[in-house]
């Protein structure tokens, strides 16, 4: 039992985490540089469908809303220090991801969050390409 309540206790810090990288992105957006736009725009598409995969998750589990909460956003002033605080995140979020994975009680939320890894780790690849351009 004790691994159930893991589960919606990490997804729902999950879906603090999504929501914020989704803030965070619509600000990065704003700094953006013309040529960067449409891979932050496709960025947050994926944020925005993990935050949905979550909450169906937790809310399948426990047959309720999640607890509100607010999210505060602080990016880096230089664009390329904003770039390389999103890229860290991506990959601190596909590590937590995998402590999720592997709580998870079934094989379609292991897919799930399966799918959700891999998109980070291809967020990460693509701000490294836009970072280093910038660089």
């Amino acid at each position: 039992m004790t691994e159930y309540y893991d589960f919606i206790s990490k997804v729902y810090y999950a879906l603090i985490d999504e929501a914020k990288a989704i803030k965070s992105y619509n600000v990065l957006l704003k700094m953006a540089p013309e040529e960067d736009i449409e891979i932050i725009k496709s960025i947050i598409e994926d944020e925005e469908k993990h935050y949905r995969y979550f909450l169906s998750m937790y809310m399948s589990m426990t047959y309720q809303a999640p607890p509100m909460f607010e999210i505060e956003v602080h990016l880096a002033d230089e664009y390329a220090d904003a770039l390389e605080d999103a890229l860290n995140d991506e990959l601190g979020a596909a590590k937590y991801y995998m402590q999720i994975l592997l709580l998870a009680p079934n094989m379609y939320y292991k897919e799930r969050i399966h799918s959700i890894i891999v998109d980070e780790q291809i967020h990460a690849t693509k701000l490294e390409h836009v970072y280093v351009k910038e660089d």
